[in-house]
This record gives C-alpha cells, structure tokens and sequence, in this order.
C-alpha cells in the first residue's frame, strides 16, 4: 500500500472514530432531553448499525458543510470577522459548558473534524500540501526542487500566521 493509501486511511479510522464518538454523545444528550420530558426512560444500548450508519451520515455532513464553507470563504460568502480563532473557540466552549458535559465533548468532537479537514487541503505548510507535493512527484516523475518547495511552504505558512493573526484580532474586539 501507497503512503497517500496509508494516510487516507489513518484519516478515514481517525474520523470514523469521531464520528461514532459524536453518535454516543449525541445519544446521552438526546436520552437526557428525554429524561427531562418524561419520567420514564428506557435505557437502551445503541444497535452497532445504527451507529455505523448515523456515523457514516454525520461526517458526510460535515465534510460537506466544510466544502461548502471553504468555497464562501474563496468566493467572499462569508468574511473573515466571521471565522473564529483560539480565541473565538475558547468563548465558545465557555457558552457550551454551561449547557453539560456532553455538549462539549460533542462540540470537541466537531472541532476535531474540522481540523483534521483543514489539514487535508491541498495547502503548502498543512499535510494536504504535502500530499499535494507527493502527487505533482508522482505526476512529474522527479521531486520538486527542494529550494522551490521550501519557498512555497515558507510563503504559504507565513500567510497562514497572517490569518490567524487578523482572527485573532477579530476575536478579541469581538469580546468588547
């Protein structure tokens, strides 16, 4: 097996675990808000395909939800004030807190899915980018010169420090 096939499938186990980690914590909110409702509550185990499938469903969903993100942000649909950084997601897991443990675990939950999709864009300075530098060497025949490549990823992550410094910005002012 290729090291790109070995990658995807990490990458594939890693979300297929989150997602599934995301089901069972949406199950005890969900048996919880019952609970609440209703005096009476069956307690029952969650079927393995039920969980495969709502899995299966819900990183779909959110890869698509990603792709849908990321093409507003390349075509102006959503501006940068709206995007959060460290900052942004700290005030954020503070307002979840408050709403139970299993609020957060599933809001951990998505936000690790969230990055593990960042980082598979085809980004110079993210792993995407790599892959990227993997395939254009398969396509080519050689490798790209290491003075190129170096340069790249330097411009690349240079922009990216940018990025997070004017969100982080944003972040703060949004707190005032």
């Amino acid at each position: 097996m290729s090291t790109i096939g070995i990658v995807f499938l990490i990458i594939a186990v890693v979300f297929f675990v989150l997602g599934t980690f995301m089901y069972i914590v949406q199950k005890i909110i969900t048996n919880r808000i019952y609970h609440e409702e209703n005096e009476e509550v069956k307690e029952e185990k969650p079927k393995k395909k039920i969980v495969f499938t709502y899995t299966f469903k819900k990183t779909v969903s959110i890869f698509k939800q990603m792709f849908v993100t990321v093409k507003y942000l390349v075509t102006g649909g959503i501006s940068l004030s709206q995007l959060s950084g460290p900052v942004g997601i700290y005030s954020i897991v503070g307002q979840t807190r408050s709403a139970g443990i299993a609020n957060v675990l599933y809001l951990m939950a998505f936000l690790s899915i969230n990055v593990g999709f960042i980082n598979l864009l085809p980004i110079p300075a993210f792993d995407g980018g790599h892959i990227l530098f993997i395939v254009i060497e398969l396509i080519k025949g050689s490798p790209v010169k290491p003075e190129i490549e170096n340069m790249i990823h330097t411009i690349f992550l240079f922009l990216l420090m940018l990025l997070m410094v004017v969100i982080t910005i944003n972040d703060v002012i949004k707190l005032f």
